[in-house]
């Protein structure tokens, strides 16, 4: 649908559209555009000056007015949950650089390293502070009491900011475990075998990792030289050999994800023809079902894309696929558009921020369980940190994508709302048309945005 087809639907009293194609009357104009500098320029969103107060939103049959009132009052504690997530985000950047530049800036960085782990431990404290610090009229936001809840014995939920009413019992399956790349090598290792090679590389991610063979080489030193190697080029691997005598190349995260590739010069103890690049065999996603549905799939989480629990995200645990039920509370909070936008109710729905909550269960060597635990004592946990701390700035990352979505969907409604506002000061029409006309134009903007 497009805005002309809006055009020929609407009440057609005195319509024009503005600059930014919206059809209203021309004196909405001036209203909707003062609308939008509210919304949009809201610069200190805990000022009580600025929204209604508390988090004490409208409820029941609402009036257009309430409804802008609940669509301010949620954009301003969207903006600054943003604002402080770009603070937590600032930690691990700082994190990251100064590992990154002890890792490699050094020719033979010193381990352990007590102002490094002083930097990432302040670094944590701060992040700790930022939630604790974080209100919005008294209420907390980044603690978690906003957002989703539930853990079993084989599965648990991630911190993900979607929203519904109360506690559901969730039925979890797991039919099929998720797997890891791999790549194997096609030649036995031995002595004389690794003695013919010369060099190993592997690439991933865009990092590359080289090791040169000596002539004193054995099983055991080239396994741990080349996990030397791929340790100090940032590469998420593990070298090991399997049961059979083959080197063995797997990635550690599970999934189809995750693409990496090797090359052996001389033989073929990694790839199937020497000096020839050859890619990984990829994992495969898990297979499960929620509530009996069966459900998209990344790695060993289960990603819920139905009903009231849509992007609720699940991590399966467990060493073997099985069935649990997972008891999930949710303290979100429900913003209503009320009778005259039945469809725009929406949730403000924010996860926990705190280090225990980002990054936990990445697989790693130094028995790191979440970001919380990181430190920088040895070659090895620097390694672990650095990769803890870029999964936790991918999760941070999706989560603010998905708050700044619902922020736009905010805004959205409350300029719905303003408008029917301003068929019934202008235009004289009874409650009834209103409500009608008002319901009309409400699932006319979503076809829009959806278009």
């Amino acid at each position: 649908m497009t805005l002309i087809d809006i055009r020929k639907r609407l009440p057609q009293q005195n319509l024009v559209t503005n600059r930014s194609g919206v059809v209203t009357n021309g004196n909405f104009v001036e209203q909707r555009h003062r609308a939008q500098f509210l919304i949009h320029n809201n610069t200190n969103p805990g000022d009580a000056s600025t929204v209604a107060s508390g988090l004490q939103f409208h409820r029941g049959l609402l009036n257009p007015e309430q409804v802008v009132d609940n669509g301010e009052l949620a954009v301003s504690v969207l903006q600054k949950t943003v604002l402080e997530i770009q603070k937590i985000e600032n930690c691990l950047q700082m994190m990251k650089k100064t590992i990154s530049q002890k890792l490699w800036n050094e020719p033979n960085p010193l381990f352990p390293d007590e102002k490094l782990d002083a930097i990432v431990q302040i670094q944590l404290a701060l992040i700790r502070s930022c939630v604790k610090d974080t209100t919005f009229r008294d209420r907390k936001l980044l603690n978690g009491d906003l957002g989703v809840h539930g853990a079993g014995k084989k599965s648990r939920v991630l911190a993900t900011p979607v929203g519904f009413p109360g506690v559901e019992k969730v039925q979890v399956e797991l039919q099929k475990m998720a797997s890891h790349s791999i790549l194997t090598g096609h030649q036995r290792l031995n002595k004389d075998q690794i003695q013919q090679e010369t060099l190993i590389t592997l690439s991933e991610n865009g990092n590359i990792a080289k090791y040169r063979i000596s002539p004193e080489e054995t099983v055991s030193s080239l396994i741990e030289g080349l996990q030397q190697a791929v340790n100090e080029n940032g590469l998420d691997l593990e070298i090991t050999v399997n049961a059979d005598g083959y080197l063995e190349v797997t990635h550690n995260q599970y999934g189809s994800s995750f693409v990496f590739s090797g090359r052996s010069q001389k033989t073929s103890i990694l790839s199937k023809r020497p000096d020839t690049l050859q890619f990984c065999q990829l994992g495969e996603n898990c297979t499960g079902q929620i509530n009996g549905e069966l459900v998209k799939s990344r790695g060993q989480l289960l990603l819920c894309e139905k009903g009231k629990l849509t992007g609720l995200v699940i991590l399966w645990e467990g060493e073997k696929s099985g069935m649990e039920e997972l008891v999930i509370s949710s303290n979100s909070i429900p913003v209503s558009g009320g009778r005259f936008l039945p469809q725009s109710n929406l949730w403000i729905s924010i996860p926990s921020m705190m280090p225990d909550d980002f990054a936990r269960g990445v697989k790693n060597r130094s028995g790191f369980s979440s970001l919380a635990d990181i430190s920088v004592q040895s070659r090895q946990t620097a390694y672990d940190a650095l990769n803890l701390i870029r999964v936790s700035m991918a999760e941070l990352e999706e989560c603010r994508g998905v708050l700044e979505n619902k922020t736009f969907q905010f805004q959205e409604m409350a300029m719905s709302a303003l408008m029917v506002t301003s068929f019934k000061e202008e235009m004289g029409q009874s409650s009834d048309t209103i409500s009608e006309n008002a319901s009309l134009m409400a699932k006319m903007l979503e076809e829009v945005l959806a278009a």
